[in-house]
């Protein structure tokens, strides 16, 4: 079983270059317009090129039931999270609509992206990776449907065509593709050239969320609330990471799913609900302080919460 001390050393360079893409957006060095050049090259062609490299070759993605299944677990998970949330968030004094729907959504939607995938390629293998892109799929689904209509108030159906992101494209063009032959599809300087630009995709965008945050800091006011920063801790780092793990414990999902579920179950909030509660008329403070404080405690509960699903679900 991998140590605390292993899990801990792949989660800090992680949050360490968060921190210098923060660091650089505050003293300057990256324009507001150069993070979204960044971000638009992170989302159009880096991240595309590695949910190929997984992808491409995968064969436990070449059984329907298993794609069937992650996608459907990406979905509820965040789905039934978030309604859970909504419930609960009275109890921490926040009970006003447009409040409640953001601490609700920014709760449930954990990191599963950035911080998940470098953590669960230290511990599980290149397929099990293939199959949490297709899982994200899932969330993305959540995210852009029930999300954003926590959110914003309302369900509008257009929403959901944003959810096709060119990274969600990617898993519908890849899938099929690696049920008709995977890697051997395309040429061999092609395959380099996508390994080449996958390796990539990671730690640039590692390094633009943190540009991204500082932005946000500096848009999202300084007002601290210590209700939500209370109830943050509680949902995301305790009730709904013990929640995601029962489940998995007690429903007999395939292994791979499994463990998908067991490092979504320890990661912190993720960031780009803060983007849509700014854009979608949520509460930006709000999601802010919630994702901010997240993620911060994320460094030491990461590694606690994958120990702890190796011990949940019989790892050995």
């Amino acid at each position: 079983m991998v140590g605390f001390g292993t899990i801990f050393s792949a989660v800090l360079p992680v949050f360490l270059l968060v921190g210098l893409g923060w660091l650089l957006r505050a003293r300057g060095w990256f324009s507001s317009s150069s993070e979204k050049d960044v971000m638009r090259l992170v989302v159009y062609v880096l991240y595309p090129c590695l949910i190929f490299r997984f992808l491409l070759g995968n064969e436990l993605l070449r059984e329907g039931a298993i794609v069937a299944e992650a996608l459907a677990t990406g979905f509820l998970f965040v789905t039934l999270s978030a309604m859970l949330v909504a419930v609960i968030a009275p109890l921490f004094g926040i009970r006003e609509t447009r409040d409640r729907g953001t601490f609700s959504f920014v709760s449930a939607t954990f990191n599963y992206g950035y911080i998940a995938i470098p953590v669960a390629a230290l511990i599980f293998s290149a397929e099990m990776i293939g199959v949490m892109l297709v899982v994200n799929v899932g969330v993305d689904l959540a995210i852009w449907s029930v999300g954003v209509a926590m959110v914003s108030g309302r369900f509008n159906r257009q929403n959901l065509k944003k959810a096709f992101s060119p990274p969600v494209i990617a898993v519908i063009v890849g899938l099929p593709m690696n049920f008709l032959g995977g890697r051997e599809l395309l040429p061999v300087a092609l395959l380099n050239l996508i390994d080449m630009l996958a390796a990539t995709a990671l730690p640039i965008g590692i390094f633009i969320i943190g540009v991204a945050f500082c932005e946000l800091a500096g848009e999202s006011g300084a007002k601290l609330r210590p209700a939500v920063v209370t109830g943050t801790i509680l949902m995301r780092h305790a009730l709904l990471p013990a929640l995601m793990l029962g489940t998995a414990w007690l429903i007999p999902f395939s292994p791979s799913v499994r463990d998908v579920i067991l490092v979504h179950a320890a990661m912190p909030c993720g960031i780009f609900p803060v983007v849509l509660a700014k854009h979608y008329g949520g509460s930006a403070n709000l999601a802010f302080q919630a994702a901010a404080t997240s993620n911060l405690l994320g460094m030491v509960t990461i590694p606690l919460w994958i120990k702890t699903g190796f011990w949940v679900l019989g790892h050995g």
